[in-house]
């Protein structure tokens, strides 16, 4: 018995993309290699689309340590694209000031000097 299926890529599907569209990659992925998303990218240049695209150096799958900063990327994002507000109405300001506030003073890539 043989199991045959053709399934699309989605470099392949890019032309028939529509809206607003975001990629995150962590560039040592082990789950879904960062080409992947590189072809896609590349795919959607040559078709002309929009896109916002954020590599996370460093960074797996799941985006640890990062998971606070992607949440405000894409939170700014969909402010921005599907509630029509505009991009300060999400703030990374906030984000450092709920960790004084709820005691994580660990320093990270997205604090502000001080």
């Amino acid at each position: 018995m043989t199991f045959e299926y053709d399934i699309q890529k989605n470099s392949d599907l890019a032309r028939n993309l529509k809206g607003r569209l975001m990629l995150v990659t962590g560039d040592i992925d082990d789950n879904v290699h960062p080409s992947n998303t590189y072809r896609l990218a590349n795919a959607l240049i040559k078709a002309n689309k929009r896109f916002e695209f954020f590599l996370l150096p460093g960074l797996r799958h799941s985006f640890q340590p990062a998971q606070d900063y992607v949440f405000w990327l894409r939170s700014d994002f969909f402010c921005r694209h599907l509630l029509g507000k505009p991009a300060d109405s999400v703030d990374i300001v906030e984000l450092n000031r709920e960790k004084e506030q709820s005691g994580d003073k660990k320093k990270r890539a997205t604090d502000s000097p001080r």
